[in-house]
C-alpha cells in the first residue's frame, strides 16, 4: 500500500471530499479506481482535479456529514493502481530499503525520504548510525531499483553529508 494523498475536508452538500495529491500530479489519481482508507475499501464515484487538489466521490458517502468523517485521513491505493513513473522517476515505496552505495562503500540502508521542496533529502542508516543527504542530480548517479541499490558519488558525498549519532 502506497499513500498518495490526505483527505482535506468535506466538500458540498453530495458527499465529495477535496484532497491533497502527494503524486507529482494530481492527475495521477485518474487511474485509481479505488483507495483505503483506514484500511477499509472505497470505491470511486467520481474525480475531478480542483486546481492543485482533487475532489472525490466515493459509493456511499452521499451528504457532508459522511463526507467529514473522513477528514484528516490518508488515501492509500496499491502501487499495481498507479501509472509506471517516468525513466528516472520513482516512488518512495521503491527507494526505502536500497543499500547507498558508492561502488566501493555501503553508506547503509535508506530508511526515510523527507520531502522538504527544492530538494528530497535521504536518510540512511547503517548499525545505528544515520547519515542524511539532498537527492540532487550531481550526488545520485545511479539507482537500480531491481538490485535494491542507491548509487552515489562519494566526492560529492562527502561535501554534504549529515552524520547522525
Amino acid at each position: 500500500m502506497l499513500v498518495v494523498g490526505k483527505i482535506l475536508k468535506a466538500h458540498g452538500i453530495r458527499g465529495d471530499v477535496k484532497a491533497e495529491c502527494f503524486m507529482d500530479s494530481p492527475d495521477c489519481f485518474s487511474c485509481i479506481k479505488y483507495f483505503y482508507i483506514d484500511g477499509k475499501k472505497y470505491s470511486v464515484e467520481n474525480f475531478k482535479i480542483f486546481g492543485n487538489f482533487v475532489l472525490l466521490k466515493f459509493v456511499g458517502i452521499n451528504d457532508m456529514n459522511s463526507a467529514e468523517t473522513l477528514r484528516g485521513k490518508e488515501l492509500s491505493c496499491e502501487q499495481t493502481e498507479l501509472p509506471v513513473p517516468d525513466k528516472g522517476r520513482f516512488y518512495v515505496s521503491d527507494i526505502i530499503g536500497c543499500k547507498v552505495y558508492d561502488g566501493i562503500n555501503d553508506y547503509g540502508k535508506i530508511t526515510d525520504i523527507l520531502q522538504y521542496g527544492s530538494a528530497d533529502v535521504i536518510v540512511a542508516e547503517k548499525k545505528g548510525q544515520r547519515i542524511m543527504f539532498p537527492w540532487i542530480r550531481a550526488l545520485n548517479v545511479k539507482v537500480d531499483i531491481q538490485s535494491k541499490l542507491f548509487f552515489v558519488n562519494s566526492e560529492k558525498l562527502s561535501e554534504v553529508v549529515l552524520y547522525e549519532n
